[in-house]
């Protein structure tokens, strides 16, 4: 556990300073990869993620990190949105959204705020981010 901690804290650290936003990481400790998907309004460039990779490559020391294979990306269009940051980053996409009930809507994110998503599909609807199980933009 003590590791990851280091990681995520470096990785978050790192990040912020570049000005992206962490959407996820995963160690997969059987491999030792360690998996970084990062983003921001407007999206991110390969060269920005791979100067997060020198950057977090040069941040972690040790035997341990001497074999972990680093992988810096943007989390893809096609990556789910759960946060409401991740939907924040996709305001004016077109996006599927299956609510926690089952429901289904595809619209357009009009704003994100105080913990909702407000959809224009084609009436703007709010819906709370806790009923909103996965939304994924259209592609």
């Amino acid at each position: 556990m003590e590791i990851k901690n280091k990681i995520y804290g470096l990785v978050s650290r790192l990040a912020g300073e570049a000005g992206l936003d962490v959407c996820r990481i995963r160690l997969d400790d059987r491999s030792r990869r360690l998996f970084v998907a990062v983003d921001r309004p407007g999206g991110v460039t390969v060269e920005e993620c791979a100067e997060l990779n020198k950057k977090i490559t040069s941040g972690l020391s040790g035997d341990y990190f001497l074999r972990v294979s680093i992988t810096v990306s943007s989390p893809g269009l096609d990556a789910p949105l759960v946060t409401a940051e991740e939907f924040r980053r996709k305001i004016s996409f077109t996006v599927n959204i299956e609510k926690v009930d089952g429901t289904k809507i595809t619209g357009r994110i009009a704003k994100v705020e105080n913990g909702n998503v407000f959809i224009e599909a084609p009436l703007e609807e709010k819906i709370p981010l806790s009923q909103i199980k996965v939304g994924r933009v259209v592609i």
